[in-house]
């Protein structure tokens, strides 16, 4: 199968973990409907090369989260859950109801906007920087981030950094980290 974002992913995912295994397109329908969304497409496409079993094994080369396309609402429940508890938050913010957070590390996730297009950008999320975000100078605050977070650009939404320009360039950069083998 051709795809359109992430034809380099499904050419070497023999490099990485045989727990990197394909979905479908019934599995992703019906994950998209429990969830009543529609993935953008270069999601869309990691899903069926490599949404069938742990997808985290791939962020990570080992399995921390058993993450699974059917574990997917769990997850994004459980970060909207720890949103709500944030002070200053607003529920009806676009960020809360288009926000689809791909990869959960406990005080920081990752996330796409699904409103963004077919290969949207990557943020990072995180509860610390939410926390601090109007506690501090933008001078202090391009320090404080300097520090923490090796420089990444803040994005327009409070408490969240930008990882990359797109979903594919995000993937690209998890597999150099994960296989030597990739160019």
């Amino acid at each position: 199968m051709l795809y359109k974002y992430l034809d380099f992913l499904d050419y070497n995912k023999h490099y990485l973990s045989p727990l990197l295994v394909p979905s479908n397109e019934d599995v992703i329908v019906g994950v998209e409907k429990s969830l009543n969304i529609k993935f953008p497409e270069a999601v869309r496409e990691f899903f069926l090369i490599a949404g069938g079993g742990r997808y985290d094994i791939f962020w990570y080369g080992i399995g921390f989260s058993n993450y699974t396309l059917e574990t997917l609402p769990l997850m994004i429940s459980e970060v909207k859950n720890d949103l709500d508890q944030l002070h200053n938050f607003k529920k009806d913010d676009t960020f809360y109801n288009y926000h689809l957070p791909i990869l959960n590390e406990s005080e920081i996730y990752d996330f796409v906007m699904l409103n963004e297009g077919d290969d949207p950008p990557v943020y990072r999320f995180s509860f610390e920087l939410f926390a601090e975000w109007d506690n501090v100078s933008e001078k202090d605050l391009d320090n404080w981030l300097l520090r923490t977070f090796n420089a990444l650009p803040l994005s327009k939404f409070r408490g969240a950094l930008k990882l990359s320009d797109n979903f594919s360039e995000y993937v690209k950069r998890k597999m150099k980290q994960n296989i030597s083998n990739f160019t």
